[in-house]
């Protein structure tokens, strides 16, 4: 059996998904915490399309959504 080798991107937005789940937050409040913390806008709709994967992710977008999530980058990009 091979295991599936997920690129960066696929990982980050699965790691998001899981993490903003586990802290029981849901989209709006993710979006809403980097605003009002961060002064960093993310839509709810630019949220959906990273965690699915039709959105890419920026360098930006990944530090402000660690913050929000209390990780670090690195952790959103492990396996």
């Amino acid at each position: 059996m091979t295991d599936v080798v997920l690129s960066p991107g696929v990982r980050c937005a699965h790691n998001i998904r899981d993490l903003r789940l586990h802290r029981d937050m849901t989209l709006k409040q993710l979006s809403a915490k980097l605003m009002l913390d961060y002064q960093y806008p993310i839509p709810i709709a630019g949220l959906c399309k990273i965690e699915q994967c039709v959105r890419k992710i920026s360098v930006d977008d990944l530090y402000y959504i660690a913050k929000a999530l209390s990780v670090t980058p690195e952790r959103l990009m492990s396996e």
